[in-house]
C-alpha cells in the first residue's frame, strides 16, 4: 500500500454513513436507558445530535446526486 494514498470518495461515504448508523443507534438506546431510569429527557440534545447527522447525511445524498449528473458518480 502506498504511503499517500488517498481513500476512494466512495469509501469514505459508506464510512460516514457506517458512523452515523453507529453513532446514532447508540445514543437513542443510551437516551432510552437514561430516560427509564431517570425519568428525564434530554431534548434538545436529542433535536440537535439527529439535526446534526441529519444535515450530515443530506450534503452526501446531494454530493452524490450531483456527481452523477456530472458523471462523476459510480454506476452502481
Amino acid at each position: 500500500m502506498k504511503k499517500n494514498s488517498k481513500m476512494p470518495k466512495r469509501d469514505f461515504m459508506k464510512l460516514v454513513l457506517l458512523l452515523a448508523f453507529i453513532q446514532i443507534t447508540i445514543f437513542t438506546v443510551w437516551q432510552m436507558v437514561v430516560f427509564s431510569i431517570t425519568g428525564n429527557e434530554a431534548s434538545t440534545l436529542i433535536q440537535w445530535f439527529f439535526t446534526l447527522w441529519g444535515i450530515e447525511v443530506g450534503l452526501l445524498m446531494l454530493k452524490k446526486i450531483l456527481g452523477i449528473r456530472k458523471g462523476e458518480g459510480d454506476s452502481e
